[in-house]
């Protein structure tokens, strides 16, 4: 009678550490699965921040040749109402 509580304990042992070791396994794979996501993630969100600071950089350029050119603008207006002959030219951008 023992030895089938003994056999009955041994086979309840095992069939906890078949479970355990498939349950270790299959979080195991999901947890790479979603490890690999979040790399792929994080990877476009460096890729997205590089994006918006070239695109800040290009407003930034941009805002600079129209404040250039306002005052270039104004400056020619300011030489054509004294009759000033030399008007200066706004064909070259600063380069930004």
């Amino acid at each position: 009678m023992w030895q089938a509580a003994v056999g009955a304990l041994v086979g309840y042992l095992f069939a906890l550490w078949w479970v355990r070791r498939d349950a270790h396994r299959e979080v195991e794979a999901v947890r790479g699965m979603y490890q690999g996501r979040l790399e792929a993630r994080d990877q476009e969100i460096i890729e997205l921040r590089e994006l918006f600071d070239k695109s800040q950089r290009a407003v930034a350029a941009y805002e600079r040749r129209v404040r250039y050119l306002e005052s270039a603008i104004a400056t020619s207006f300011e030489h054509a109402a004294n009759g000033e002959a030399d008007v200066p030219s706004v064909s070259k951008f600063p380069s930004g």
